[in-house]
């Protein structure tokens, strides 16, 4: 892919849809392009991992400490990891044909502490997944009291 794509798949992503034009041509200059094919591993859960996977086409199946979503194009995965001093267990499939851009996380954490917008975006999308989560495991508490109330 060239160059000027590559600045245009990052900037379809919610993480640099703000960000100058100058700092995303730097990470797409550096990012690693990944293909995999439909139910193809891209993580293994205990793979050592700092780095951020954006998805420029296709999906991903991610599963990470218990949970389980689908990644699609212009979303993300492996944040959590590039701050968290320990790996958490992440493990990445290929739902479909996809393209991952992977980019390094301490160029991220870099461009991170020179534009707001990017820690801005990356604070909203966590954000975002926290209360996906709580409503998850909201759904998951009300579905077993149910059961549990049916078989009283």
């Amino acid at each position: 892919m060239i160059h000027l794509e590559r600045i245009l798949n990052l900037r379809q992503s919610s993480l640099f849809d703000s960000v100058s034009l100058e700092k995303v041509s730097v990470l797409a200059e550096s990012l690693a392009e990944r293909s995999f094919s439909a139910s193809e591993e891209i993580l293994k859960e205990g793979d050592e991992c700092r780095n951020i996977f954006l998805v420029a086409k296709g999906s991903v199946r991610v599963r990470c400490s218990g949970m389980d979503s689908v990644v699609s194009s212009g979303g993300f995965f492996g944040e959590l990891n590039v701050f968290h001093p320990e790996s958490l267990p992440l493990a990445a499939s290929a739902e479909e044909e996809v393209l991952i851009f992977e980019i390094d996380g301490e160029l991220y954490q870099k461009v991170l502490a020179e534009e707001f917008d990017i820690a801005e975006n990356l604070l909203r999308s966590l954000v975002r997944k926290i209360i996906s989560l709580a409503e998850q495991k909201t759904e998951i508490n009300h579905d077993e009291k149910a059961r549990n109330h049916n078989f009283s």
